[in-house]
């Protein structure tokens, strides 16, 4: 499962619209959506969006695995 996949279900499971994440990190709806089409973010966004979250890089990265 790449990121953008973990990223859709952690949105998901949080309940955060993927504008509110694009507010929360300066960016736009549209860079949320290539992220998790793509599944090419850095890990510093990464990061940032897990504090968004509210979750851990550990638990983030977790998602979809075992």
């Amino acid at each position: 499962m790449h990121t953008g996949e973990k990223l859709k279900i952690a949105l998901a499971m949080k309940q955060i619209k993927s504008k509110e994440m694009a507010e929360k990190l300066g960016t736009s709806p549209q860079q949320v959506s290539n992220w998790v089409s793509s599944g090419k973010i850095t890990i510093l966004t990464v990061s940032d969006m897990c504090e968004v979250l509210g979750m851990t890089l550990g638990e983030f990265f977790a998602i979809g695995e075992g």
